[in-house]
């Protein structure tokens, strides 16, 4: 980094897992572009200063924190440093300077037309989403907030995001009547009952997914319904191993299952 540099910063703001992006001015550099909301430090400064006075003035908020540093880069055609954090704030978001601001789902982050820096940082965060973004133990979330956040499957008990690393299980008591008996055991494993309710179950499709995510790189997630659209999160589970076992499908035909071996990742 240059001794010369100036430091700038970039204020990430999440709401119901949705980012701040706001669009620069057309008479602007990078007119046009969008970007994470926040601009140059004054001599003197803080970031936490710089934030409270920057956020003041582009949107009419008032800055109550800054959490994680996420990422600095070298802007490349100036001696600018743009920081990327954590951002929290109160009040009613009011555009001064931007044509127009926007609360973006992750998986559509990058197909903004992004300012380069914004770009970088949003690669980044994408790639590092799991160390950076992790859900709550016994925390209710909506399923279709889920699913509006991250993509996937909104009906059935597994669901498979394509543009994240994560493998949803849902699991509720109403599955008992058709064979679903999803429950911790003695040993602390936990027993998931695969998809599929017609028929023999097939290692295809959700089935397959939790049985390769190891190989995958994909984690587990573990959902339990508390009640209609809303689930509480269990944890993250990793495969161990799968048996066969018999149960009624949905027609009360007995059929094969396949169960899951999942253990807690904590464990």
């Amino acid at each position: 980094m240059s001794k010369n540099a100036i430091n700038v910063f970039a204020a990430v703001i999440q709401q119901n897992g949705k980012l701040l992006l706001c669009q620069r001015a057309l008479d602007k550099r990078y007119g046009g572009l969008w970007e994470f909301p926040g601009g140059k430090l004054e001599p003197g400064e803080t970031f936490f200063q710089a934030a409270k006075r920057e956020l003041a003035e582009e949107l009419n908020v008032d800055v109550l924190s800054l959490g994680i540093h996420y990422l600095s880069v070298e802007d490349p055609g100036s001696n600018f440093v743009i920081s990327f954090w954590e951002t929290k704030i109160a009040g009613t978001l009011k555009p001064n300077e931007h044509n127009n601001i926007a609360w973006v789902p992750l998986q559509d982050l990058l197909s903004y037309d992004l300012a380069v820096n914004d770009r970088i940082f949003c690669q980044h965060y994408q790639k590092n989403w799991r160390s950076e973004m992790a859900f709550i133990n016994n925390v209710e979330y909506r399923r279709a907030e889920l699913h509006d956040t991250y993509g996937g499957q909104r009906q059935g008990g597994i669901s498979t995001p394509a543009k994240f690393p994560f493998i949803f299980i849902f699991t509720a008591k109403s599955g008992e009547e058709y064979g679903y008996l999803d429950r911790f055991q003695s040993d602390r494993t936990y027993w998931y009952t695969g998809e599929g309710q017609i028929g023999n179950q097939q290692m295809i499709r959700g089935n397959r997914a939790i049985r390769d995510s190891e190989q995958n790189d994909e984690t587990i997630h573990l959902f339990e319904y508390v009640r209609t659209g809303i689930v509480r999160y269990v944890g993250e589970l990793i495969y161990t191993g799968h048996h066969q076992s018999d149960a009624p499908d949905v027609n009360g035909d007995l059929r094969k299952v396949i169960v899951f071996e999942l253990k807690k990742s904590d464990l």
